[in-house]
């Protein structure tokens, strides 16, 4: 199956020389994921994420911000797109002919071409069990550092129970009121002149962006929040999120507490899943791993597998994330690995100088989660084989 049918030729374009803060308010206003920028022709694409994601002056100017996603055609196949998409982190591809950008595909009508085919799966198959919670008082400052640091991009707010749920695009759209409000619009902290009307202002956070930072999570997140059942089947929870426009729902165990969250990236993810024998290994940024390579992960990978013969990987997904810090040359990366086994999921985080050192370091937490699913410590496993060694006397 191909992408025609799901290819779009309206798409909004902003000129390079567009301020950083007027994309912001189409983004906030709109709510669309992403915007093309063209001058004389194609530059690229700025994405909601982008804005949020790094340390952007309201000033600056489009053409220093744009990503350039991978291009694909309109006969492009469904599973590679939704592999370009998720490898890429980008949900908004442009569609071309010949040199020419003619249209965008975007991951939202990607999963309702192909929706109607995912009911052989189920919730649990694909969702995240490595669940990373705030608490009403987690300040967005702190937040904001989680997405960077965890490479997520929304965290639910629990405080004995499940209370809400805070995105990149909550932060977003907080921010972009709240400097309106700035500006003379009403909102929270009012205060009423003579004739009893609200002035503008927000108390005591008026103009300080930096004290923004301090806010807390109850007044920036979404409730009640949307939430599904691992025995869900993923065709029904993927059209609750097109319909209702959620990007994730939060998965439930019986207690009503979450056990973890399902996102249009892992809907993405399993359309690339194949059946053949071999290990699927799909990477992020693959650009980062250099000088490794895809093999080098994979060979990585299944050396953790082939140690235990009842398990067996389904699909494997590494994360990777460059931070400016560096060592003797080397940046510090962050490797997030998540794989997909027929003994659950396992997910683990290594971050080191370089990408060898990062995947060593994650490869190393894997074995042990593995382990210990197992009900056997590493210390346990050394001390049967030190006995073994010893002749089994003490």
């Amino acid at each position: 199956m191909d992408i025609e049918e799901v290819v779009s030729t309206e798409y909004k374009t902003f000129e390079p020389d567009a301020r950083a803060s007027k994309i912001k308010g189409f983004f906030q206003e709109s709510g669309e994921e992403a915007v093309v920028v063209e001058g004389d022709g194609y530059r690229g694409v700025v994405t909601r994420r982008m804005l949020i994601s790094s340390h952007v002056n309201p000033d600056e100017k489009a053409d220093s911000l744009v990503g350039n996603p991978p291009r694909v055609g309109r006969r492009e196949d469904v599973r590679e797109t939704a592999r370009l998409m998720v490898e890429s982190d980008f949900k908004f591809l442009p569609v071309e002919e010949g040199n020419d950008v003619v249209g965008v595909v975007t991951a939202n009508d990607l999963l309702r071409n192909v929706n109607s085919q995912l009911n052989v799966l189920s919730v649990e198959d694909v969702y995240t069990q490595d669940l990373i919670t705030v608490t009403p008082s987690t300040t967005v400052g702190r937040i904001i550092n989680i997405f960077r640091e965890n490479a997520v991009s929304r965290v639910p707010v629990v405080d004995g129970g499940l209370e809400g749920i805070v995105s990149l695009y909550d932060i977003l759209g907080f921010s972009v009121r709240e400097e309106r409000r700035d500006k003379g619009g009403g909102g929270t902290g009012k205060s009423r002149d003579s004739s009893g009307g609200v002035q503008g202002g927000f108390g005591p956070r008026h103009g300080d962006a930096d004290r923004m930072l301090d806010i807390p999570a109850e007044d920036v997140m979404n409730s009640p929040v949307e939430t599904t059942t691992a025995d869900e089947p993923l065709d029904e929870a993927t059209e609750r999120m097109l319909n209702r426009d959620f990007s994730s729902l939060i998965v439930v165990g019986e207690d009503g507490g979450p056990s973890g969250i399902i996102t249009k990236t892992d809907v993405l993810r399993s359309l690339t899943w194949t059946d053949e024998s071999h290990m699927d290994v799909q990477i992020s940024n693959v650009e980062f791993l250099e000088p490794m390579s895809a093999d080098d992960v994979a060979e990585m990978v299944e050396e953790v597998a082939d140690k235990y013969a009842e398990m067996q990987v389904l699909h494997a997904h590494v994360h990777l994330k460059r931070h400016k810090e560096k060592m003797r040359g080397s940046p510090l990366i962050l490797a997030r690995v998540v794989i997909y086994t027929n003994k659950g999921q396992f997910v683990v985080k290594g971050e080191g100088y370089g990408p060898k050192n990062a995947l060593r370091i994650a490869r190393d937490k894997l074995e042990r989660r593995v382990l210990e699913s197992k009900g056997v410590s590493r210390q346990d496993r050394d001390a049967e084989r030190m006995f073994k060694e010893m002749g089994g006397y003490l």
